[in-house]
């Protein structure tokens, strides 16, 4: 079924983000790439849903996410990625702990806490988070965040080129889901490329159209594609992986990466119950289907491809260490903190909420089946 946008669900849209796109599409010809259409409706540095100051995260917003739930995954991350830490630490001057789409701030407090607590002096004391945030709104919100807290440690830069030759941890959590990505379908044996069109004053909605792909870089990513697919099979691609980590390798002396999405490996993304493509939209904690309802204030996200991150990391230069669910990777890094309380005996208030969090978290029926972690790391001396 061709995807449009209803009259109704223009209600409450920023007009001025509607005539935006629709100029866009007009001086086009006629349609953009679905990824240009994302990028405008979520990175718009004055419409865009990601730039705006309305609520998103938790009960009161559109979605939660892990650090939503409480402090126990950050707590848990931070004890994971201390190992790392630790080894980089030996072998650098300054210690960066680097996050990319950090919100509201939250992940990096929770973090940084824990680590205070479980680093040795030597490394903490030269440690420092760094928060990449390119639009000046969020980045005033993010430097008031953290003034509740040792401000000298925490900074918030525009882009990759502030930490020229660094060296340290990045962590990336519902980073990848929220990139720009194209889309393409099968029809009658050959990919095609779905642009939106629309947005004129005679006909507001927006909709998909199917386009011959005439970008030679997309037309190879599609050749690549299996073959035997359903007639109408659609795919999302995020063609921005391989300069994202090319940056990383730029600007980074050596670095583990720690990225946690929801998403599909080993070929799952081609899967018959996956037909239709993995795009969605989420508003006040209901799914959308139609991904042009409420532009600016309905968020887009598609399932991450971690096949494809992987192969853009290793041809970039980085080393896999792991892939595997969050379930497995937070019941390994609470061993010792179980461990803590078992030997305690006891259990107290705080403690007792921090093990309801763990279990929501790691529960594999919950986001703990659903959310994939994969480590990889470039130039780190090994354990």
């Amino acid at each position: 079924m061709t995807e449009q946008a209803h009259d109704e669900d223009m209600d409450g849209v920023n007009p001025r983000l509607v005539e935006l796109i629709g100029s866009h599409i007009q001086q086009a010809g006629g349609s953009i790439p679905f990824a240009h259409y994302m990028e405008l409706v979520l990175y718009h540095p004055e419409f865009g849903y990601y730039t705006h100051s309305r609520k998103r995260i938790g009960k009161e917003g559109d979605f939660i996410t892990s650090v939503s739930i409480g402090p126990c995954f950050g707590k848990l991350l931070a004890r994971h990625l201390a190992s790392p830490l630790c080894r980089i630490a030996g072998s650098c001057e300054d210690l960066v702990l680097v996050e990319p789409g950090a919100e509201e701030g939250h992940l990096a407090i929770d973090v940084m806490r824990e680590l205070e607590q479980v680093l040795p002096d030597s490394v903490y004391n030269r440690l420092s988070y760094v928060a990449i945030e390119p639009f000046a709104r969020k980045k005033t919100r993010l430097l008031d965040t953290f003034k509740t807290e040792d401000a000298g440690r925490f900074r918030v830069v525009s882009g990759w080129h502030e930490l020229k030759g660094s060296s340290g941890v990045l962590m990336a959590n519902e980073f990848l889901d929220a990139m720009p990505i194209e889309r393409l379908r099968l029809r009658g044996g050959e990919w095609f490329r779905i642009c939106v069109a629309g947005g004129n004053h005679q006909l507001p909605r927006f909709h998909e159209v199917e386009v011959p792909i005439r970008d030679p870089e997309l037309a190879g990513l599609a050749r690549a594609l299996p073959d035997g697919l359903e007639d109408g099979f659609t795919i999302e691609l995020n063609t921005g992986l391989e300069e994202w980590f090319n940056d990383l390798v730029d600007h980074f002396s050596m670095l583990h990466c720690c990225l946690i999405d929801y998403g599909l490996c080993e070929g799952e993304v081609f899967s018959p119950s996956r037909k239709a493509g993995t795009l969605r939209g989420y508003s006040r904690h209901r799914v959308e289907e139609c991904p042009f309802a409420a532009p600016g204030i309905t968020d887009l996200t598609a399932h991450v491809d971690f096949d494809r991150v992987r192969e853009s990391a290793e041809t970039a230069g980085f080393e896999i260490l792991d892939l595997t669910d969050q379930h497995r990777f937070l019941v390994n890094a609470a061993r010792s903190w179980l461990l803590e309380i078992e030997r305690s005996g006891s259990v107290d208030e705080g403690e007792r909420q921090l093990l309801n969090q763990f279990q929501t978290l790691s529960h594999p029926t919950m986001m703990g089946g659903v959310f994939k972690v994969l480590e990889m790391s470039r130039g780190v001396p090994g354990p």
